[in-house]
């Protein structure tokens, strides 16, 4: 994988993490996105 490509899918992982968050806090994000990094 070249970094320009690790570069694009760091940019659009970020953009969806942004819309998935929408108005939650970050500390209420951040147990929410674990619990789904550990669940698999």
């Amino acid at each position: 994988m070249s970094e320009d490509h690790k570069r694009q899918l760091e940019s659009q992982l970020w953009n969806i993490a942004n819309d998935l968050r929408g108005n939650m806090d970050a500390a209420g994000f951040r147990d929410y996105i674990l619990g789904f990094i550990f669940y698999k």
